[in-house]
């Protein structure tokens, strides 16, 4: 008290004017402070949740990737065995052209034989 009578009474009002606007004022910049730090703090959080989730993806990524090739290569050896098959069958089918070949030509050579024959027979009767 011995201080407040240092001072005139209008000192003290102007004073406790500018204490309580400052006082104010600092509030009004914590309570912003405090908002932007809560905002950061949420985007930090959902950064972090989202790179988890990220990580997560990633783990199961190599899975995917190994089934896939698996899938593959189980798809590859089905494939060369068709091929085997096939080539075997091909290789039945170009054993057996030579044979086909020689059994037409007979077959043509009879048939041109008894062309021949009944065109002989014809021309005798004729």
């Amino acid at each position: 008290m011995g201080y407040l009578r240092l001072f005139p009474s209008s000192y003290l009002s102007f004073s406790q004017t500018d204490r309580t606007s400052a006082l104010k004022s600092s509030i009004e910049d914590k309570k912003k402070g405090v908002s932007d730090l809560k905002n950061h703090h949420g985007d930090l959080i959902n950064h972090a949740s989202s790179l988890a989730a990220e990580r997560e993806a990633l783990k199961k990524r190599p899975d995917e990737i190994a089934e896939e090739e698996i899938q593959i290569r189980e798809d590859a050896e089905d494939l060369r065995t068709q091929l085997i098959s096939r080539k075997a069958e091909l290789e039945t089918y170009m054993k057996a052209l030579p044979e086909a070949l020689r059994q037409q030509n007979e077959a043509e050579n009879r048939a041109n034989n008894s062309n021949d024959q009944w065109g002989e027979i014809r021309s005798l009767s004729a």
